[in-house]
């Protein structure tokens, strides 16, 4: 890349969607391609509270939305051939040497990465701990480290000698860790989406989303859908309209049970 330009989105408040559309059109004069991604996802292949498509029956979205995968999607618009996955690269002096050195302590472990919650509440790991406790009580020399950023904070934990990088480390950072431990269990987000492009055997608990749109052409995929009868539902809520909840107030499609996840953390231990 050499060149990165970031759009102010001060400079759209108050402007009709055209006028974004006429900044990329002379943005995009004098390059060999434009490869245009907005609302790519969101809005076309997941339903947003503003669209009728929200609020039609789940087999509806299912039918016409779980099947496709995201990467194939994206990778379509770009004039690209699917099949494939994402790739990322990182700077070895303050990315990789940086985890290198952190997981050296820790040899012998089999490390185990939780990523305690992602950007909305239908990805927050109310379970980690249950779950955590469950990983060592079944895996002699298991390191459970958590991350997330700081407003999860709330959701972190200790148990036995478990660490954690929650609001300590970035994501490109945690993205960087996800590639060198030996498990990454979270809620589907952007950290085990990376780890799965990098073969780490990962559990992506999906909710809105279905394994097909996340967990497509990757190794050591470990994926649960949640087991609530509205999942997949392919939508992008924010207000949460019409989802049933937990007695904690969360979208009940969080409510994997503990006993489902830590199957799979045996299978892929002994994988």
């Amino acid at each position: 890349i050499d060149e990165l330009v970031v759009l102010d989105d001060a400079i759209i408040v108050g402007k009709p969607m055209g006028w974004l559309h006429r900044h990329w059109a002379m943005m995009a004069d004098g390059f060999d391609e434009f490869i245009n991604l907005f609302e790519s996802i969101e809005y076309e292949l997941v339903a947003m509270e503003s669209q009728n498509s929200y609020f039609r029956d789940d087999e509806w979205r299912r039918e016409n939305y779980s099947h496709i995968n995201y990467f194939d999607a994206m990778s379509k618009l770009a004039g690209l051939s699917t099949g494939h996955i994402g790739e990322v690269y990182f700077d070895n002096t303050t990315e990789n040497d940086v985890v290198k050195k952190y997981l050296s302590k820790y040899t012998n472990r089999y490390t185990v990465l939780i990523n305690i919650a992602g950007s909305s509440p239908q990805k927050r790991f109310v379970h980690a701990e249950a779950v955590a406790k469950g990983i060592y009580d079944m895996i002699p020399n298991a390191l459970v480290i958590t991350t997330g950023d700081k407003e999860s904070a709330d959701l972190d934990f200790r148990v036995e000698d478990s660490r954690s990088i929650v609001g300590k480390w970035g994501f490109r950072q945690a993205m960087c860790l996800s590639q060198y431990v030996n498990l990454v269990i979270s809620f589907e987000s952007g950290l085990p989406i990376a780890s799965q492009m990098f073969g780490t055997p990962t559990i992506q608990l999906m909710t809105t989303s279905s394994l097909e749109n996340h967990v497509q052409h990757v190794k050591n995929a470990y994926g649960i859908q949640s087991p609530v009868y509205c999942s997949p539902c392919n939508r992008g809520p924010y207000k949460f309209l019409g989802c049933p909840k937990t007695d904690g107030g969360y979208p009940k499609c969080i409510d994997i049970p503990t006993n489902t996840i830590l199957e799979k953390v045996r299978e892929a231990y002994d994988n």
